[in-house]
């Protein structure tokens, strides 16, 4: 069975992924506005988990991208909560930053660490 991976082995620098998905029936849902809807997600994404979108193809019925993964970096280069919050509120704005802070304490509260 495969296992996924999300980021490169570190026995390489990057990796490369070859990502498709349709939509359910192959039914065609990707209009103009929602395939810009979409372009706009990916670069979010893109950004906010440190991809590189090699490149993409979105037609009406399902999609294409070839991502490069950096390595994972090592354990002490991680960022703690306050790092992980502010570039979740650089990407995603206010609203997404304070649910992460939400989140964030109440799994502290619950003594997960």
């Amino acid at each position: 069975m495969r296992r996924r991976r999300f980021l490169a082995p570190k026995s390489h620098p990057v990796a490369y992924y070859h990502c498709v998905s349709r939509v359910v029936n192959r039914d065609f849902v990707f209009g103009e506005t929602e395939k810009a809807r979409f372009y706009h997600l990916m670069r979010l994404y893109e950004k906010l988990y440190h991809l590189r979108i090699i490149s993409y193809c979105i037609m009406s019925n399902h999609f294409h991208l070839l991502l490069e993964v950096p390595q994972r970096p090592p354990e002490g280069e991680l960022p703690d909560d306050q790092g992980l919050i502010a570039h979740v509120l650089d990407c995603l704005g206010e609203g997404p930053a304070t649910n992460l802070r939400w989140e964030l304490a109440h799994h502290r509260s619950q003594g997960n660490h």
